[in-house]
């Protein structure tokens, strides 16, 4: 796991658009450019870094995804119990939404600025 992807899921998962994390990549890249050192010697680690950007009510595209899987999930479970089949089911969904949930943020591409 490379240093930019730790630092893109962290702002993402701090509700930053694609745009300011690129923004905020591109200068990290910068300083640590004109450092001659590593992102982690300069920065700290990516959660570290990460905190010093404000938490944003926006929601990443994984964490969506984990919404609507987890209404679908809700969904199931109620018709299992109306319509007396196992909620096997849900749980697969519930499974699916929470994992890909974060997969979705986590592998999504590094954003980067448009030159």
């Amino acid at each position: 796991m490379t240093y930019e992807r730790e630092l893109t899921f962290a702002l993402r998962r701090r509700g930053l658009s694609d745009e300011q994390i690129a923004t905020a990549l591109d200068v990290a890249r910068v300083h640590v450019t004109t450092a001659r050192s590593t992102m982690e010697e300069e920065l700290g680690t990516p959660v570290e870094y990460a905190a010093q950007f404000p938490r944003l009510r926006r929601l990443s595209f994984g964490t969506r995804f984990t919404v609507v899987m987890t209404v679908a999930t809700v969904v199931c479970v109620i018709a299992a119990l109306v319509f007396h089949f196992t909620p096997l089911p849900a749980l697969a969904l519930f499974t699916v939404g929470a994992v890909g949930g974060v997969l979705l943020d986590y592998l999504r591409p590094v954003p980067r600025l448009a030159e």
